[in-house]
C-alpha cells in the first residue's frame, strides 16, 4: 500500500492539534491527516522569507453585517507563527477604504493606505465602506507563503511597480501576466 494513506475524515483545526500523522483506517499505522499547525511551523522554519510577513493559511476577509469585517481562522508568519484559532471581527470606519492588518499579538488594525501600521503586521486585504455597510472587499496584494515562496495577486496591467528587498524571491500575478522577483528585477514568466 502506498504511503501516505489518506484518512477519510480529517479532524477540525484546533490550536492544540499536534500530530501530522495518526493511525489510519482499517488497522493501518500511518495516514496523512491534514496540513496542521505543526506542518505550518515546519514550512515557515524551512522557508525563511527574509522577514516578510505573509499568510500561511486562511485569514480570508469577508463582509459581515453592517460595517463589520469577518476574518477567518488561519496562520501568518510575522517573525514567528501567529495562530488565529478563532474567527475575528473588526468594526470598519465609515465611508472609506480600510486596509486591514493582523498584528503579531493577534489583533486586527487598519490603515487608510497600503502603508503598514507601526510594528509587525501582515496585510489581510481591504474593505470599502459607505455610511452603513461594507460595499467591497479586495484581497489583491495579500502576500501568501506556500511551497517555500511568497505569492500575491495585483491588478497592475504589467510588471509590479514595487521593488521588494534583494534577498527576497516572490511570485506576483498581475492582469498582464505572471512575474518572478529575482532580487533585482521582475521577470515575466508567461
Amino acid at each position: 500500500m502506498p504511503w501516505p494513506v489518506p484518512v477519510a475524515a480529517a479532524p477540525a483545526h484546533t490550536p492544540t492539534s499536534p500530530a501530522i500523522l495518526t493511525a489510519g483506517a482499517a488497522g493501518t499505522t500511518s495516514g496523512f491527516v491534514y496540513y496542521n499547525k505543526t506542518a505550518a511551523i515546519l514550512e515557515a522554519a524551512l522557508g525563511v522569507v527574509a522577514g516578510t510577513p505573509a499568510i500561511v493559511n486562511g485569514l480570508a476577509v469577508s463582509a459581515g453585517s453592517g460595517l463589520t469585517a469577518n476574518i477567518a481562522t488561519g496562520w501568518a508568519v510575522l517573525d514567528g507563527l501567529v495562530d488565529v484559532a478563532t474567527a475575528l471581527t473588526y468594526s470598519c470606519p465609515v465611508s472609506t477604504t480600510a486596509y486591514l492588518w493582523l498584528r503579531q499579538n493577534g489583533t486586527i488594525t487598519h490603515t487608510t493606505s497600503t502603508t503598514p501600521p507601526s510594528g509587525k503586521a501582515v496585510y489581510l486585504g481591504n474593505v470599502t465602506t459607505n455610511a452603513s455597510a461594507i460595499t467591497a472587499v479586495s484581497l489583491l496584494g495579500v502576500v501568501k507563503f506556500s511551497g517555500g515562496m511568497l505569492w500575491r495577486e495585483t491588478n497592475e496591467a504589467g510588471a509590479p511597480a514595487d521593488s521588494p528587498p534583494a534577498a527576497l524571491r516572490m511570485w506576483t500575478k498581475t492582469t498582464g501576466g505572471l512575474y518572478l522577483w529575482t532580487g533585482a528585477a521582475w521577470t515575466k514568466l508567461d
